[in-house]
């Protein structure tokens, strides 16, 4: 008698076990899986992409039998720190049992089996919301940069066209320069002309009034 009450003391323990880890994963479909944090709480992302990765969550009848809030036993099946505090506080820690504890009790494992499909599509689901989330991400950083760098070359070209302008008009004062010195300089030159002209015709002159005086045949110009 005493046997059979302990076995059935035991039995209901198991059970309720089992139930415990049911509510949690009805939570977990209700309001979606649990990401990887540290002990404070903050959520842990790759450090190559920075992504957040999802925290262990059973998705068939093994996982869901080593599935345990008890961290000296198989880590991997365990989730972290901060998530196991959570579940304590919520619903109470719960321990591992045999693969055949669950299929032992039809109606609790007919609804894991259901959990564990809704589980998967959750899972689906939030990955690739975190996935859009990221390609948004990226999307933002990409045209942050791209911005960046049109106003850089932006400011290049409206720097590049300042410095053209002014070398443009430094052609052009330039050119006005000399074309003002090649004008100065024929005016001189024709004005020297003049002079030369004159002086031809006075020393001509000179000449002649030279030769008439002195009885001398006047030097022919050239001769």
């Amino acid at each position: 008698m005493a046997a059979l009450k302990i076995f059935e003391v035991s039995k209901a323990k198991a059970t309720e076990n089992i139930n415990l880890k049911l509510r949690v994963l009805r939570e977990y479909v209700a309001h979606g899986l649990p990401w990887k944090c540290n002990r404070d709480g903050e959520v842990i992302r790759d450090s190559e992409t920075g992504a957040r990765q999802l925290d262990f969550v059973p998705k068939n009848e093994l996982a869901f039998a080593k599935w345990t809030t008890d961290t000296s036993k198989e880590k991997r099946y365990c989730n972290c720190d901060h998530n196991i505090s959570e579940i304590i506080s919520r619903h109470g820690a719960f321990s591992s049992h045999g693969p055949d504890s669950l299929k032992s009790r039809p109606t609790e494992h007919a609804k894991a089996k259901a959990l564990f499909k809704a589980i998967k599509k959750t899972e689906a689901d939030q990955l690739a919301k975190e996935n859009q989330k990221d390609l948004l991400k990226q999307l933002k950083a990409e045209v942050s940069h791209l911005e960046a760098v049109a106003q850089e070359e932006g400011a290049y070209v409206v720097e590049a066209l300042d410095k053209m302008a002014k070398m443009e008009k430094q052609v052009k004062d330039l050119e006005r320069a000399l074309s003002e010195a090649k004008a100065a300089h024929e005016e001189t030159v024709k004005r020297m002309t003049v002079v030369i002209a004159s002086k031809d015709v006075e020393i001509s002159s000179l000449r002649k009034q030279f030769a008439e005086k002195f009885g001398l045949r006047p030097v022919e110009e050239g001769g």
